[in-house]
């Protein structure tokens, strides 16, 4: 199996079309010509003008599928339905796992994430660009804990190897010890641009302001073009806080993880990791996106107090099983699998974010909006939720990537079971990735490059800064501005180690 570029869908080998978005996957097609953006999944315009429904072969395929499926399904004994379907809640999912396919992660990869830039100073004057690049997270199953929750050392999820910036073809190692360089001492290439990698410090330009980084300013004459490059290197590994016996054995970490009957109750929340987190990410109202040019108020980023946030969340309690209500883990997986059902991804989304409320209400939207949502709809019940920022690639090839933000959740376990265990109720949680959009539940995966993690910050400050990387010469009236272009994409070198395993789309029995 392989992905498409455009929508990382799952495609066939020998597969000219990807089946989900409609788009070649190579070459121009067999006397077809696709439309700049398809008005209708599967429809394409061959050389005559005439549309085409490229998706209709592959929808009489699923229609055997479930015809078949139904046959098994009527005819089978009870013993042998139950066989059939053990691994599945029912049979809508099983034919949906079998209709989407699941996605593929190798276990262990090593590889360094390339950001190609193209600055061209269009002003008749000299002019500056200054682009803060962050440097790759140390990251580990207990981010920011000296030891896991058995108590013992942290499994190491990203572990950063090196950083090179290139300006024009001179080099330069960016060391990743936690040493740093101000721009006074910064390294100067032969044109005169600087690289430097400073200490942090509030709304200073010329030093990070929210996470290690390392600074590139260009000093261009009139009409210069000039080309700079950044490779992060990594080695990262596959980790779940997941204990489920959908979870492959070869992912560490199920062992002390958590499931719907280890959970503990939202009375929990305060009396685990000194209710600190409980302090810093449960605020009901976070990071005001300011008004929008036609003087609409855009609102909060997360709000657990708009109407309809309120009113999803009580529609995801309602429909929890009897004795699960004040079940956190039961609420957040629940609230995970409403959004795969009810908030589709949105590939055409403006660059301005919109808010948890507002994507709700729209019922769509991308990486960063629909965790805007979900965050906001936990909050709701005080499960405190946070932002990782980064990249992520395509996982069977590891060629296409994509700037990429998603959560951090805090999850307690319950007080027996951590008697029972021999922890101690105040360090007896997870705090676990989810990504909504790419379905992880509680699970780092080897295709994810971390470079931001949230900090306690009820401004919302950080992540505007976190959004904005990029300060540069400002053109009056009449005037050309700068030009710059950004790509990303795999450098040479990738590592793939393990084997590989799967992950399903499928919503859970919190039973």
């Amino acid at each position: 199996m392989g992905t498409c570029p455009h929508c990382r869908a799952v495609t066939l080998p020998g597969d000219a079309v990807c089946y989900t978005c409609g788009r070649f996957l190579k070459g121009e097609g067999k006397g077809y010509s696709m439309p700049s953006a398809p008005k209708q999944r599967g429809v394409v315009v061959d050389q005559k003008g005439r549309t085409r429904n490229i998706m209709k072969r592959r929808r009489n395929r699923q229609r055997s599928v479930f015809m078949l499926a139904f046959v098994i399904f009527a005819f089978l004994s009870p013993q042998a339905r139950e066989a059939a379907f053990g691994t599945v809640d029912n049979l809508d999912e099983y034919l949906a796992q079998l209709l989407e396919g699941p996605l593929i992660y190798p276990q262990e990869a090593s590889f360094g994430v390339q950001r190609d830039f193209e600055v061209e100073n269009h002003l008749n004057r000299p002019a500056y660009l200054l682009e803060t690049v962050r440097l790759p997270l140390n990251l580990t199953s207990a981010h920011g804990m000296e030891t896991a929750i058995d108590s013992s050392t942290p499994f190491a999820l990203q572990i950063p190897e090196s950083f090179v910036v290139t300006v024009d073809g001179e080099s330069v190692n960016v060391p990743l010890d936690g040493t740093t360089v101000d721009r006074d001492n910064a390294w100067t290439s032969s044109q005169g641009h600087e690289v430097w990698w400073p200490s942090q410090a509030v709304n200073d330009q010329e030093h990070c302001s929210i996470t290690a980084c390392v600074k590139i300013r260009l000093n261009m004459d009139p009409g210069d073009v000039v080309r700079f490059t950044t490779v992060a290197n990594v080695a990262v590994k596959s980790y779940t806080w997941w204990d489920h016996d959908r979870v492959d054995a070869r992912i560490p970490g199920g062992a002390t993880g958590i499931n719907v009957d280890r959970s503990g109750t939202f009375d929990d929340l305060d009396d685990r990791r000194d209710g600190l987190r409980v302090g810093e990410f449960t605020d009901g109202r976070w990071y005001d996106l300011g008004i929008y040019e036609n003087g609409t108020d855009r609102g909060y980023a997360i709000d657990s107090t708009a109407q309809i946030v309120q009113e999803t969340a009580n529609l995801i309690s309602m429909r929890l099983p009897e004795g699960r209500q004040d079940n956190v883990y039961a609420f957040a997986r629940a609230a995970f699998d409403w959004m795969h059902e009810n908030v589709p991804y949105d590939e055409y989304a403006l660059s301005t974010p919109r808010s948890g409320p507002t994507c709700l209400a729209d019922g769509t939207g991308d990486c960063d909006e629909q965790t805007n949502a979900y965050l906001s709809i936990l909050r709701t019940k005080g499960i405190p939720g946070w932002f990782v920022f980064g990249a992520l690639v395509d996982p069977l090839s590891f060629t296409t990537w994509e700037l990429h933000a998603w959560g951090y959740i805090m999850l307690p376990l319950d007080e027996a079971w951590c008697t029972a265990n021999l922890i101690d109720a105040n360090d007896c949680f997870v705090e676990a990735s989810v990504d909504v959009v790419n379905n992880k539940w509680l699970l780092h995966t080897t295709n994810a490059y971390v470079d931001w993690m949230e900090e306690p910050d009820p401004s919302g400050d950080a992540i505007a800064s976190a959004y904005q990387s990029t300060i540069f010469t400002a053109a009056n009236i009449g005037e050309t501005p700068i030009e710059r272009n950004m790509l990303i994409s795999t450098a040479e070198g990738v590592q793939l180690d393990g084997g590989s395993y799967s992950v399903n789309k499928l919503s859970e029995d919190l039973r």
